[in-house]
């Protein structure tokens, strides 16, 4: 469990970084929107994936969805 936590963590700041220097090149993209969406779908899913991963330790599921998860 405890791995799993961090592999969360780690990933989730990973893509939050990623999204953050997304942000800083938005504008040198051929289409300035698509550049803000993988700006945002950065930020917003790594704030996520790290959200999760405190909290993992405390989900508890069963064996099937556990393996799934």
């Amino acid at each position: 469990m405890a791995n799993s936590k961090r592999r969360l963590l780690w990933h989730g700041m990973f893509l939050f970084l990623l999204g953050l220097l997304t942000g800083f090149v938005e504008q040198k993209f051929a289409n300035p929107r698509m550049g803000l969406a993988a700006h945002l779908e950065g930020v917003m899913n790594g704030t996520f994936l790290v959200a999760l991963g405190a909290v993992w330790t405390e989900v508890n599921l069963s064996s099937r969805p556990k393996a799934v998860a």
